[in-house]
């Protein structure tokens, strides 16, 4: 039997990557148009637990965009030391705003994310049944900075960076 705070931890890690499949989508959502960002695309970075505890975590996504570019569906896997998770999700996005659903299936989790998007940057919010996180994503070039705030959780923040492949 899992302990409260493990079972935490996973519901933090999974709505992150469900965050993080979002982000592909997100990046460009304030330029007007998705289609850029359709492809594979692969990173990795760090979940830092409230105690001080860092564990590095890998993710790869495969996206798929709509002729107008302005929606989007992922499938997201990622795995860190302790947990694995597989997502698919899907954004719109319309006049710089973004909204969007994830359905993790390894461990039947599900929510919506919202937010606004520029060119520059992207600030949203997720939210999955009790848990909810805030999210900035700064694209350059052909890769993506995403940091990932939650509330009330043992994790305080993840970094991760994607890049196109």
């Amino acid at each position: 039997m899992q302990t409260n705070n493990s079972m935490t931890y996973g519901k933090t890690i999974v709505v992150a990557a469900a965050m993080l499949g979002m982000t592909a989508g997100a990046a460009n959502a304030g330029s007007g148009t998705l289609s850029r960002l359709a492809g594979s695309w692969s990173g990795g970075g760090t979940v830092m637990m409230a105690d001080g505890q860092v564990e590095r975590i890998r993710c790869r996504a495969e996206a798929d965009v709509t002729d107008r570019g302005d929606s989007m569906r992922q499938h997201l896997r990622c795995a860190s030391d302790s947990y694995n998770f597989d997502i698919q999700d899907q954004v719109t996005a319309r006049g710089g705003e973004i909204t969007g659903n994830w359905d993790e299936t390894t461990h039947n989790l599900n929510g919506q994310i919202s937010g606004t998007a520029s060119p520059e940057r992207v600030q949203a919010r997720v939210d999955g049944g009790s848990f909810s996180a805030d999210v900035v994503m700064v694209p350059r070039g052909n890769s993506l900075r995403v940091t990932l705030d939650p509330q009330g959780s043992d994790v305080r923040q993840v970094e991760v960076m994607l890049r196109r492949i």
